[in-house]
């Protein structure tokens, strides 16, 4: 036989190719559908197991009207009801009904306190604060019940202080001992709750601080005021912010993306042509006449920098220009890191030929932002009345892209 011809026999039992490539291919999609089938299974077991877990609330309480206080519960860790209307809750909730209502549409707060209290404002302070108000019993009470006995000097029950902004009162309670005890709602605002021996006579007192609103609330110890802690609780409760730019207009600038509000008074000048954006403020002429408000400007690109390195090599940049041209400089070569609202701002406080230059130099996507006013302290007779407005056009100011 020859060697070269193939033997028919041997060729019709070959198995044919195709059928092995098939079976390869079924038996990697088993094993596709094995590996989706356990990670679904793993998934939905972690999804399950993390569902069954805890949830861990925020240590925070919330002043109820009758003096007591309610904290965060699960599922959703929410403030828990307080306690609700009874008998008893009834009788707490008359005892507010004859207080004083005292509101500062200003810097926009109001709190309720006993008609025995007496009001003192302070709006010229040696502190950080802009303006402060202390409530004081002139009628303390003695341990009998139901009478008065007028006890002589000033009892502070209760301050509350206006900051420029979250550093400066930070910084003022930095000079005295204060011990944490962790956070608590005020106003509807986030406090931090500290308490400090140093207070006149020795006498505790319990510092709110509220960083949202630039506000510090102190209340001192009952040895000094006579009054209970459910007394100054129940005030407390009362405390809220108030809309103080209620019924302003607003200046609002899609190129830039932002807005500010200000009073009817007031008014806005567009000056694109001097590389600015805008002035907030009144434009009155006259003799001994002082304008105040807040001018609005666009420098650029910050190239990347943080906004106290941009200020930085913007100083020096202007710092040669003026050599150069044998012009003064006055802008400041130091500033401070600080909170304007919610932004990261650099402050620096220029010298004029007669008055200051306040300065907020902001970055946002990539741009450089420009807040400032004058400070017409030393010439303005009615420059504390000013200034509060002034503060109050850039609590309003925000970014709107």
């Amino acid at each position: 036989m020859d060697l070269l011809q193939p033997d028919p026999n041997i060729q019709n039992n070959l198995i044919p190719a195709e059928p092995k490539k098939s079976r390869k291919i079924w038996f990697m999609y088993l094993g596709i559908a094995i590996v989706v089938l356990l990670s679904a299974s793993a998934y939905g077991t972690s999804y399950y197991w993390q569902k069954s877990q805890p949830k861990v609330c925020t240590q925070e309480a919330k002043l109820c009207s009758d003096g007591s206080s309610v904290g965060r519960t699960e599922p959703n860790c929410e403030f828990a009801a307080c306690p609700s209307a009874s008998p008893s809750s009834s009788v707490v909730a008359d005892a507010t009904a004859d207080w004083q209502t005292y509101r500062n549409d200003k810097y926009g707060f109001e709190v309720k306190y006993p008609s025995a209290l007496r009001v003192w404002e302070n709006q010229q302070l040696g502190t950080g604060a802009i303006y402060s108000v202390s409530f004081e019993n002139t009628l303390a009470y003695d341990n009998t019940p139901g009478t008065k006995v007028v006890t002589a000097g000033r009892k502070i029950v209760f301050n509350v202080s206006i900051y420029k902004n979250s550093n400066q009162m930070q910084d003022e309670f930095k000079t005295v001992t204060l011990r944490e005890q962790g956070n608590t709602i005020l106003g509807g605002y986030s406090a931090k709750k500290l308490l400090s021996p140093q207070a006149p006579n020795n006498i505790e007192a319990t510092v709110y601080l509220i960083a949202d609103k630039n506000t510090a609330i102190i209340t001192y110890g009952t040895d000094l005021n006579k009054m209970s802690e459910k007394d100054i609780s129940q005030i407390l409760s009362t405390f809220k912010f108030t809309d103080s730019a209620a019924g302003w207009q607003t200046y609002r600038n899609e190129q830039y993306g932002f807005e500010v509000k200000y009073p009817n008074e007031a008014s806005v000048i567009s000056f694109p042509k001097s590389g600015g954006i805008a002035y907030v403020g009144t434009n009155v002429s006259g003799l001994n006449v002082f304008n105040y408000g807040v001018s609005f400007d666009n420098l650029g690109t910050a190239n990347n920098l943080s906004v106290e390195n941009w200020y930085a090599q913007y100083c020096t940049r202007k710092k040669q220009e003026a050599a150069s041209s044998n012009a003064p400089f006055f802008l400041s070569e130091n500033g401070q890191n600080i909170q304007l609202n919610s932004y990261a701002s650099y402050k620096t406080i220029d010298f004029g030929v007669d008055h200051f230059i306040v300065n907020f130099y902001i970055v946002h996507n990539g741009n450089v932002y420009k807040l400032s006013y004058s400070d017409e302290k030393a010439n303005d007779p009615n420059w504390y009345e000013h200034e509060k407005i002034i503060n109050q056009i850039l609590f309003t100011f925000r970014f709107t892209q």
